[in-house]
Order: C-alpha cells, then structure tokens, then sequence
C-alpha cells in the first residue's frame, strides 16, 4: 500500500490476526491524514518501513514521557517507531525492531546504549542518518543485521578509526580515500551497499587469510 489516499474519510486502522504477518511496509498509510486511531499494533509485528503511517492524525499525536513511543503501546508490538524526546543520552531497555526513521535527523542525541531486554535483529537502513552528534553507541548482541546508510554522518563514524567498520565480522562501511584497498582477514561478510558508487577505488585485494563466504547482491 502507497502513500496515494483511496478515501478521505477513513478514521481507524485495524490488523487481522494473522501471525504469519511480521512487518509493515514502507510508506503504508502515508500521507493518509485523517486517521486518527490505529487499533493496537500486534506483537508480533517486529518490522515498520519507512514513513509508515507519517503524515496521519495517529501518528503526528504519539507521545510518551521519555520520548520513546512503541508502536503496539503498553501492550502491542515492541518496534520503536517514533522519538520525540530531546534527550543527550537514550537507554533503550526493550525493543523488538526500530523504524526506519524513528530517529533520523536527530541533532540532540549523543550516545544510545541497547540494553539486555532488547531482543531487535538489525537495525534499518537510515536509522540514525543524520544524527549528527551521536557519537557513543552501546550495541546488544541480538544486532546481527546493519541497514545501509544506518550510521552516515554521525560523529561516531566519523570518528571510527579504522578505514572499514567491521560489525560481527560484516562489512558495513568504507569510509577510506580509496586507491587500492584490501580487505582485512577478519571481514567474513560485505554488505551490497559497501562500495556503491565509490569512484576513488582502484583495486579491491583480499587479504590471503580472508574467507568471504557473503557479498551482497
């Protein structure tokens, strides 16, 4: 489902019960200004995309007292899917996945630590694009996956020190000048996205104890 609104009178949003269900896509319900209720979002739901649901009544009122709102509420699906608190410091204690853009664009936020409730798998691409003074990132070690783009231009890639950010023995960025480059031993995974579009390399060697056994398509 797009953003393009059928009816102009549709007021509440509700989801079957169908477990076989995980995620929302992106841009679902978007731009569909007049809804004003989203009956709660089920648990099972781990996964929202992108601008899902923005632009509705529902979802330009969320609130919560720390600034982290829930998609399911108190009682549905754990996916964070909108921060509109001003804190430095976040302390994430629970979450079952992040939206896309619950964070992007954040000037505020400092440092965010994952703590030993969270059980989210990856976090998606965007997800703290632009989040210019981010600079500390406490990770859980339920994070397997990294979405493209996740971290540009935040101070804490900025200040990685190391020409590639290696996640969990994933490539996850270049952020070298390029030329001719190898690819450290540790690297067992390269993301798709990892060097799209860099015109400044040359030559990609493979250190010879590299084993790559994933290369994004």
């Amino acid at each position: 489902i797009g953003s393009d609104e059928p009816l102009d009178n549709i007021k509440t949003l509700s989801f079957f019960n169908d477990k076989s269900i995980n995620s929302i896509t992106a841009e679902y319900a978007y731009g569909w200004s007049s809804v004003e209720n989203v009956d709660t979002i089920p648990y099972y739901i781990t996964s929202i995309g992108e601008r899902a649901f923005a632009g509705t009544a529902w979802y330009e009122n969320l609130s919560s007292k720390n600034g982290i709102v829930y998609a399911g509420g108190d009682s549905g699906s754990g996916v964070i899917i909108k921060y509109t608190g001003t804190a430095e410091d976040i302390v994430i204690n629970y979450a079952t996945g992040i939206s896309a853009d619950a964070f992007s664009g954040n000037k505020n936020i400092k440092s965010i630590t994952f703590g030993a409730n969270v059980t989210l798998t990856d976090i998606p691409a965007n997800c703290f694009k632009d989040c210019e003074n981010l600079a500390n990132i406490v990770f859980s070690d339920s994070i397997a996956k990294y979405g493209e783009d996740a971290f540009e231009n935040t101070a804490w890639l900025r200040n990685y020190d190391n020409d590639f950010l290696i996640m969990d023995g994933t490539l996850i960025a270049y952020k070298g000048e390029g030329g001719a480059i190898v690819i450290p031993e540790e690297v067992k995974a390269i993301n798709s996205y990892v060097f799209s579009g860099n015109d400044t390399i040359t030559s990609i060697t493979f250190d010879t104890n590299c084993v790559i056994d994933t290369i994004g398509a």
